[in-house]
C-alpha cells in the first residue's frame, strides 16, 4: 500500500507539473498572439497614417504649384511694371526739378527787386523781434517764479526758526523750573 500510494502521489505530482507547464505554454501562446495582433494593428495604423500624410503632401505640392504658376509674371507684365516704375520716378524727378527751379527763380526775383528785398528784410526783422519778445517774456516768467519760490522758502525757514526759538525758550524755562525745584528740595 505504501508503494501504491507513493506511485499515485508521483502520478498526481507529474500531472500537476504537466498541467502547470501546459497552462504556462497556453498563456505564453495567448500573450504572443495578442502581441502579434497589436503589432499588426499598429503596423496597419502606421501604414494608413503614411498614406494619409503622403496624400496631404501631394495635395499641398499641387496647391503650391498652382499658386506659383498664378504668381508667375510674364515678360510683358515685367515690362509693364518696369515702365510704370520708370514713369513714376521720371515724374517725381521732374516735380522735384520744377520745385527747385521755382524756388531759385523766386530767390533771384527777391534778391533783384529792392522793394521786395526791403519788405523781406522788414519781415525777418519783425519776426526776430517777436521771437526776442517771447524769449524775454519767458525769462521774466521764470525769474518771477523763482522769486516766488524763494519767498515761500524764506517764509517757511522763518516759521521754522520761530518754532525752534519758542521750543528753546520753553525748554530753558522747564529746565530752570526743574533746577529751582531741585534746589528747593535740597534747601528744605
Amino acid at each position: 500500500m505504501n508503494q501504491a500510494s507513493i506511485n499515485e502521489h508521483k502520478n498526481v505530482h507529474h500531472r500537476a507539473h504537466w498541467e502547470a507547464k501546459t497552462d504556462k505554454l497556453v498563456q505564453n501562446h495567448l500573450v504572443k498572439s495578442k502581441l502579434a495582433a497589436l503589432k499588426t494593428r499598429e503596423a496597419s495604423g502606421l501604414e494608413e497614417r503614411r498614406h494619409r500624410l503622403a496624400d496631404m503632401l501631394r495635395t499641398e505640392d499641387a496647391e503650391y504649384a498652382v499658386e506659383f504658376q498664378a504668381n508667375l509674371e510674364t515678360p510683358e507684365q515685367v515690362r509693364e511694371k518696369m515702365f510704370e516704375r520708370m514713369t513714376y520716378l521720371k515724374d517725381k524727378r521732374e516735380g522735384e526739378r520744377q520745385a527747385e527751379v521755382n524756388r531759385r527763380m523766386d530767390q533771384r526775383f527777391k534778391s533783384t527787386t529792392d522793394e521786395v528785398r526791403k519788405e523781406d528784410g522788414h519781415f525777418y526783422t519783425h519776426g526776430t523781434q517777436i521771437e526776442r519778445e517771447k524769449q524775454l517774456i519767458d525769462k521774466r516768467r521764470k525769474i518771477n517764479q523763482t522769486l516766488e519760490e524763494e519767498h515761500v522758502y524764506a517764509q517757511l525757514w522763518a516759521l521754522d526758526a520761530k518754532k525752534k526759538h519758542e521750543r528753546e525758550v520753553t525748554e530753558a524755562a522747564e529746565k530752570a523750573k526743574a533746577v529751582a525745584e531741585t534746589m528747593a528740595v535740597r534747601d528744605w
